[in-house]
């Protein structure tokens, strides 16, 4: 309105981010809280910057109509703890690569370059003073090649190049490609060759990891290339497939009928699956082509793969698996029922309530498959109880959730105990938590000189004792990698207990419901919003 005042109908409540924008102004982003009876709302806009970019080649050459675009979607929070300031940003340079924008928000800003015939750029980071800031893009990668039969030598004729990228995953040291569920990414070739400009990195939001290309063919076992560099250039690459024998897998329901427009997932490491009460989830959050569905007669064509595992089908009717090897042998699965779970936690002796747990598999690695987080979530009530009714047979994890602070207005999850359990086909399990384990109790004492802030995250954990980590490669990470690589230290953490502590105002330090054993009490403490960077830190064992 003419004073200034506006109304927004409809918003949820709850922690939102409004922006307000105007002609000669910097746009200026808050973050409120809405609620029924809710203060106004007062955004105060002030001149901003001006963001003078100019984007040239390799040899400086201008590049006119690249696209430019700043990206406040991804990354939210910067590392200041400050909010991200929203802006619809997304221009075209001149014919000397020149793009102006006035009243530029004054904070650092995440942008984007694209153009035809050169490589994406991703996080480039540049705060608005005036000056002109240079970007410069590389060729496209291109990579060519002929696809041949291994057995006769003659040409495939028709075949699909699938793109993904390499996601390292430190925990266990190794590195798992992350197909794109994108159709975009997905080429369609034919007559035997290839050629291809890659533009864009698979994965969006950050700086581009590289590709990593697969080669499928119908009756040929799928290649995987090597990791390509986005800035190798000009690749010539030739394959070599080798036929294999393709499965039509016919599934059944619990009943024997046939399991018409079921779920079924491919499990790899790196696949993603997430399972939910009744199939698999499909937004996207899967490794592309890792997720396939039965027809109207319950029937799919099943084509080895190495990498694949283990095959999953799934629906509201039942679950059931089953190994590549068994299907090429005998191309069934019969589904089972799916189960129930009872559980009661206590400590001391009294119900806990308000305590979250999810599920893990016990035979299946999180990175293949793993249960939907939002979905499979549950809380015990005032009684300690959760009930669970849909439930795959097998051997599964209750996991305990412990809820950690990340940024302002944010925050996620960790793992706490695990506690193993079966669940039989339509029967229901039942557990107790707690009932004869002890509380751990100690004092956290501060270095001479050091005094606890109330930005300090603190965080407490019991847990199994790690093997010991010589002092002298605790600072090499090729060393330590492979430390972690062997199998004594995979047996430890594959069987390792964490219990999560609690830090009450006067340094006090509580673990409920630990059982008897040996331990490791672990102390981090991280300074929080400003820098995100560790205070200090401390092991006990007991």
């Amino acid at each position: 309105q003419a004073d200034g005042t506006f109304t927004i109908n409809g918003c949820p409540p709850g922690k939102q981010l409004v922006t307000a924008e105007a002609k000669g102004f910097a746009n200026t982003t808050i973050e409120v809280n809405l609620a029924e009876n809710s203060e106004p709302v007062r955004l105060i806009l002030g001149a901003g910057k001006i963001l003078r970019l100019r984007v040239v080649d390799a040899d400086g050459n201008p590049i006119p109509r690249a696209t430019l675009w700043y990206d406040c979607i991804n990354q939210r929070w910067p590392n200041n703890g400050s909010i991200m300031v929203q802006l619809d940003f997304s221009p075209n340079t001149d014919k000397q690569g020149r793009v102006v924008l006035t009243n530029a928000p004054d904070t650092e800003m995440n942008l984007t370059a694209r153009a035809a015939g050169f490589l994406n750029t991703s996080d480039i980071k540049i705060r608005p003073d005036g000056e002109e800031h240079v970007i410069t893009l590389s060729k496209a990668l291109v990579v060519h090649g002929v696809v041949y039969d291994e057995a006769t030598g003659r040409r495939i004729q028709k075949f699909r190049i699938a793109q993904g990228y390499p996601q390292p995953n430190p925990v266990e040291g190794t590195t798992n490609v992350q197909w794109s569920s994108i159709g975009r990414f997905w080429l369609d070739f034919s007559g035997g060759t290839y050629s291809h400009k890659f533009e864009e990195g698979v994965i969006g939001g950050s700086s581009n990891p590289g590709y990593v290309l697969k080669f499928i063919a119908e009756g040929y076992t799928p290649f995987v290339s090597r990791v390509i560099g986005a800035n190798e250039g000009d690749v010539e690459m030739n394959v070599t497939l080798r036929r294999t024998m393709t499965a039509t897998v016919t599934v059944s329901k619990p009943d024997g009928q046939p399991a018409a427009l079921a779920d079924v997932g491919l499990a790899a490491l790196g696949a993603r699956l997430k399972l939910t009460h009744s199939g698999f989830s499909r937004e996207n959050i899967q490794s592309g082509g890792s997720l396939l569905r039965t027809d109207a007669n319950g029937t799919f064509a099943f084509q080895p793969d190495d990498a694949v595992s283990k095959v999953i089908v799934a629906s509201p009717d039942g679950y059931g698996e089953a190994t590549p090897a068994a299907l090429l042998a005998n191309p069934v699965i019969q589904m089972k029922s799916w189960g129930r779970l009872e559980a009661t936690c206590l400590s001391g002796g009294k119900p806990v309530n308000g305590r979250e747990y999810g599920f893990s598999f016990s035979d299946i690695s999180a990175e293949s498959v793993a249960f939907d987080f939002d979905v499979s979530r549950v809380t015990t009530d005032s009684e300690g109880r959760i009930t669970v009714d849909k439930l795959p047979p097998g051997h599964l994890n209750l996991v305990r959730h412990i809820p950690v602070h990340i940024s302002p207005g944010g925050g996620g999850w960790m793992d706490g105990e695990k506690t193993s359990f079966e669940i039989k086909p339509g029967e229901t399990t039942t557990l107790t938590l707690g009932m004869s384990n002890y509380t751990v109790t100690a004092r956290l004492v501060w270095p001479a000189g050091m005094q606890r802030q109330s930005n300090w995250q603190i965080t407490v954990g019991v847990h199994t004792p790690m093997p010991p980590i010589p002092p002298e490669i605790v600072t090499n990470h090729v060393a330590l990698q492979e430390l972690m690589q062997t199998e004594e230290f995979k047996a430890v953490q594959q069987n390792a207990r964490v219990f999560q502590a609690t830090v009450n105002d006067d340094d006090l330090i509580s673990a409920e419901n630990v059982p008897p054993g040996e331990y490791d009490l672990s102390i981090f403490v991280i300074s929080q919003p400003n820098n995100n960077s560790p205070v200090a830190g401390g092991m006990v064992n007991f």
